[in-house]
């Protein structure tokens, strides 16, 4: 006996394992239309396995968990001005994280990195660890300032604040 030739009928075919073996007589086409359940009925412990057709299965389909965001670190020294970095940011979480990137790529500091939105007519914005990510677009203009290290406070100091740090401010005409 040869497999029938629609689905449907095929389909039809898969109430039970036996008559499956006798028209079709191999396992791949019975697994990849009909599914096997089992169950066990708790009070006499008799066990049920049957063969069910499917034509539509639900998987899971994993939600992108990151974004591109592409932001220009602006160095402190000399040697090196600035460089333009891709990064893939998470969807979720805090601009801390951004910061962190920042601090690696550069290999800087963290401390020392200051994030703000720029554009062509001025500052708009600077950026806080608490910010959402979500606050920050892919059209966003973004720079990250390597701030000097902070001058570490001395116990000889007479000023009884944090220690001190120097903000370079660019200007453009």
């Amino acid at each position: 006996m040869g497999v029938p030739g629609s689905l449907r009928e095929f389909v039809g075919v898969c109430g039970s394992a036996w008559e499956f073996e006798q028209v079709c007589g191999s396992a791949w086409q019975f697994e990849l239309v009909c599914g096997r359940s089992s169950l066990t009925c708790p009070h006499c412990l008799k066990q049920s396995n049957t063969f069910d057709p499917f034509l539509c299965i639900s998987l899971p389909i994993p939600l992108r968990q990151t974004r591109a965001l592409n932001v220009t670190l602006v160095f402190s020294n000399k040697s090196q001005r600035f460089v333009r970095v891709g990064l893939a940011v998470p969807l979720l979480g805090s601009v801390q994280t951004l910061r962190g990137l920042l601090a690696q790529e550069g290999n800087i500091n963290t401390e020392q990195v200051i994030l703000v939105e720029l554009y062509s007519d001025g500052f708009q914005r600077s950026f806080s660890d608490d910010d959402d990510m979500t606050s920050i677009s892919e059209s966003d203009v973004i720079f990250a300032f390597q701030a000097p290290a902070p001058i570490p406070k001395s116990s000889s100091s007479r000023y009884s604040g944090n220690s001190s740090s120097v903000i370079t401010v660019m200007h453009r005409d």
